[in-house]
């Protein structure tokens, strides 16, 4: 006899799901066997029903929500200066171009992005869509070359570096929009340095990556000169990325006399600029503004020469290589921030005291000092309080690997005799003294004008041990007053675990 869900009476149904459903020792009849199975598949028939009215709903809802979307109500003006808000590119390199994306939105946004054409102002080509992109900017360019805007064009070949990408890029991209391009970020090719003066009248930043000394530099000879920066009269921030540099940098053609920021690094460890000339390039940029150099190894001492006098630099980011003595070759009237970075090797000699007689000789005004350099053994040398003295406008000093604060040193710090501005800082100190100094000055300042103190102390890893309770009073206090104090053994930060 045929059995059927719609006839099964409650108490059976009862029985089965919440009796024999909820114990192990219940044994159904074959009756109620037969009516529990016709039970489950009437519950995943209902499950799948579910199932496909949630994705009917939901696809419903989305639906709705599109015909609902306060975005459509607003008027096209209001509508272009929001896409020209999402596409304007305030880094450099310019990330990822955003007109890309909002064209293939719908047609009315197409139209917009299409007709918009400052909304182009920064392109971005890069991998793995390289071909596509130039092949989408040509078919731009062709409508619009006419009423172009200053451009900002950044060619991106790191994904994959070869000489088809740069050979499409410099005849899809690089000729045709050449007046046009104000900002330019590539990989180094010979067909861009053989373009012909004055081709790029309109560049105002140009950054070169991946380029070989003697491909770029040494392959170059009186009859084949790179042309590209002859007449590029608006050009006033140059950035030069070598992937080895081990010859001797001469090329007349770069208008370095007319640069705000320069920047001339390496990829390799101990490659970098000849000192000497490092200093001759520097004395052709009277206008510079911020500048990063990386220098190499010096082969033998060169004699101090006249100072090269920057009058309008404030930024200076320097891979010294055992060539501290370069900074007392510069007089820096505006200097205010200067940066050491890792990779510096001294010995005996501070950087940090060739930083001061810098700003004693300058009469300058540091607010930051960045000291990443490192002793020969190891071992980092004493800070004297000529140093420090000469930095008291310093408000931001990071100088630790390779430098070393006594007690008394801190306890000058501490009570504002020396750095009495000093808001952040690293400090490489022996411990407990120095501790109790740094917490004394925090709690004096909190309730002056300039509360807030941020100050890593490092300490002996022994030392870390033994003081835990001192360490733990020090940071409450120090958190009491709104500041903060990180305490580290070098290895690991220990006030993570102590508070």
């Amino acid at each position: 006899m045929a059995v059927y869900v719609d006839d099964v009476e409650p108490a059976v149904s009862y029985q089965i799901e919440f009796k024999a459903g909820r114990s192990n020792t219940i044994v159904l009849s074959e009756e109620e066997f037969a009516i529990a199975k016709l039970l489950m598949q009437k519950s995943k028939q209902r499950i799948a029903d579910l199932t496909t009215d949630l994705v009917d709903e939901r696809s419903r809802l989305e639906r709705l929500n599109v015909a609902i979307a306060q975005h459509k109500r607003l008027p096209l003006e209001l509508l272009r200066e929001i896409f020209l808000f999402s596409a304007s590119n305030n880094t450099y390199p310019p990330k990822p171009t955003v007109p890309w994306t909002l064209r293939h939105v719908c047609s009315s946004w197409r139209e917009i992005i299409l007709s918009e054409v400052s909304i182009w102002n920064d392109v971005v080509l890069d991998h793995p869509l390289f071909q596509k992109d130039c092949e989408r900017l040509n078919f731009w360019i062709d409508a619009t070359i006419s009423t172009l805007h200053p451009l900002s064009i950044c060619i991106d070949t790191s994904y994959r570096y070869d000489t088809f990408s740069t050979q499409i890029a410099h005849s899809s991209v690089i000729v045709p929009l050449g007046p046009h391009i104000h900002t330019l970020s590539i990989d180094a090719y010979r067909d861009f340095f053989s373009l012909s003066a004055g081709f790029l009248p309109s560049l105002q930043r140009l950054s070169i990556h991946n380029i070989d000394d003697s491909f770029f530099l040494g392959g170059w000879n009186s009859s084949h000169r790179p042309t590209c920066f002859i007449d590029m009269g608006s050009l006033r921030s140059l950035h030069l990325s070598f992937s080895t540099l081990q010859r001797r940098v001469y090329v007349p053609e770069l208008p370095f006399h007319q640069l705000t920021s320069l920047m001339i690094t390496t990829d390799a460890e101990y490659a970098g600029l000849q000192p000497s000339d490092a200093l001759g390039i520097l004395r052709r940029c009277p206008l510079l503004e911020d500048c990063q150099l990386y220098l190499t190894m010096p082969k033998e001492m060169i004699p101090q020469v006249d100072p090269v006098h920057l009058s309008h630099l404030s930024e200076l980011k320097l891979k010294l290589g055992l060539n501290q003595w370069f900074l007392d070759n510069l007089i820096t009237p505006v200097l205010e921030k200067i940066e050491i970075e890792d990779g510096s090797v001294v010995e005996l000699s501070p950087v940090l005291a060739n930083v001061a007689e810098l700003v004693l000789r300058s009469e300058c005004s540091l607010y930051s000092v960045e000291d990443q350099s490192r002793t020969v053994s190891g071992k980092p040398n004493l800070i004297s309080s000529r140093a420090l003295d000469a930095l008291s406008s310093v408000t931001e000093l990071f100088a630790f690997e390779a430098n070393f604060y006594t007690d008394e040193i801190v306890a000058k710090i501490a009570s504002g005799e020396l750095l009495p501005h000093i808001e952040r800082s690293i400090l490489d100190a022996t411990g407990q003294a120095a501790i109790r100094s740094l917490t004394e000055m925090i709690e004096r300042r909190s309730g002056t004008a300039e509360p807030h103190v941020d100050i890593h102390v490092k300490i002996d890893e022994a030392l870390a041990g033994d003081c835990r309770a001192f360490i733990e009073d020090c940071l409450r206090r120090v958190k009491a007053c709104g500041s903060e104090l990180c305490v580290s053994d070098g290895n690991i930060e220990i006030s993570q675990y102590y508070v």
